[in-house]
């Protein structure tokens, strides 16, 4: 198992004075140079801004904005946030007439989210819990939600273009179990493997003749993509394998080869 020339100055005849020297020119930044500039501010996807004045963590996953820009915006959309108490529903805004944020759901704060900020020119960036995720575009968490077939996991995610008999499923926003069929078989062998929020990737072998309930209802995840929980982020690395990290830095890389612990 599977468990980087000196010049002298020019003479010139006294008959004939130097040329008056003229001033500097003044010119203008180039545009390659500004383009540089603004794009040095910007968050690559993924990126963890820091913490805002309510100690939540800001990460940017997507669009033209810096962490700056983000952290500001948050800042500002937080105190307004109702936190759903006493039945009120949650708050949206417009902040800085630029970015439409919103309070997430109740049920969302499995997915970690507790607000989200998105603008014009595809900005986006979230109020989430503090742990680290893996850098990249992010998915909607809730559309990955699943009730059906009295499933005991609350959302199931397989790869966009990769095996059917491969899925991952989540409970409670921490508990995230991935189940695929080993290399070379039609049904049979499988890889499993388990992980929590605190310890560390529980690797086992089972055998099935038909799919999960996960493999079922999954939906697809591209790859590159991660989708982020409370205490669970994961990403499909390639079509046939997905790492997961949790809170406290363990994780683990599964694919039809086996289970690798990161």
């Amino acid at each position: 198992m599977t468990v980087s020339e000196e010049t002298s100055p020019a003479q010139t005849s006294p008959e004939q004075p130097s040329p008056a020297a003229s001033s500097p020119v003044q010119t203008a930044p180039t545009t390659s140079a500004s383009s540089e500039e603004s794009a040095a501010e910007v968050a690559a996807p993924g990126t963890k801004c820091g913490s805002t004045e309510g100690s939540n963590t800001v990460f940017v996953f997507g669009g033209p904005v810096s962490c700056d820009t983000a952290l500001g915006v948050m800042n500002e959309f937080e105190p307004l946030m109702t936190g759903h108490v006493g039945g009120l529903s949650g708050a949206t805004e417009l902040i800085q007439n630029t970015y439409t944020c919103q309070e997430s759901s109740q049920q969302s704060r499995d997915t970690g989210t507790y607000a989200v900020c998105k603008g014009e020119q595809g900005e986006h960036f979230e109020l989430r819990t503090g742990m680290d995720v893996l850098p990249g575009p992010v998915a909607n968490t809730e559309e990955y939600f699943t009730a059906e077939g009295g499933t005991a996991f609350s959302y199931a995610f397989n790869i966009a273009g990769g095996s059917s008999v491969f899925a991952c499923s989540v409970n409670g926003g921490a508990l995230v179990e991935c189940e695929t069929l080993q290399r070379g078989h039609e049904y049979g062998p499988t890889w499993k493997v388990s992980m929590d929020a605190e310890s560390a990737a529980v690797p086992s072998e089972g055998f099935r003749n038909d799919p999960t309930l996960a493999m079922l209802y999954a939906k697809p995840l591209d790859v590159g993509t991660t989708i982020n929980f409370q205490a669970v982020s994961c990403q499909p690395e390639t079509t046939d394998s997905i790492r997961c990290i949790n809170p406290n830095g363990n994780g683990f890389v599964i694919s039809p080869d086996g289970v690798s612990p990161v």
